[in-house]
């Protein structure tokens, strides 16, 4: 879907401007892969209560959920089809959480995270 890192920090502007003001926090990602194109990007919201990752096609994101005001909820966003895939369980905000797609990982997924 992405294919230069202008499309990916113009998504994450977008959805900033949705959910209220917030910022890009790459600490967040605890394992950035070095090329450009197969960089992933993490855009949170100022009270820290949503958000969002872009996953390039074939990633996992490894997230430190410290950045969250409290537990999370996780669904994944398909923006082929439009379709929502939830994740099974409440994250602690305090450990560090290995995502990856269950399906279809050759294509790029969002992951959305709302604090519940």
């Amino acid at each position: 879907m992405f294919k230069t890192k202008l499309t990916v920090h113009l998504f994450l502007t977008i959805i900033l401007i949705m959910c209220g003001t917030g910022k890009a926090i790459s600490q967040a990602l605890l394992n950035q892969p070095g090329e450009d194109l197969a960089r992933m990007a993490l855009a949170k919201s100022r009270d820290g209560t949503f958000a969002v990752v872009y996953i390039p096609a074939q990633g996992s994101a490894k997230i430190d959920m410290s950045f969250f005001k409290s537990n999370i909820r996780v669904q994944w966003f398909d923006p082929r089809n439009n379709d929502y895939y939830p994740v099974e369980g409440l994250f602690d905000n305090r450990d560090s959480v290995h995502f990856s797609p269950s399906q279809n990982n050759d294509e790029d997924w969002v992951l959305l995270m709302r604090c519940d």
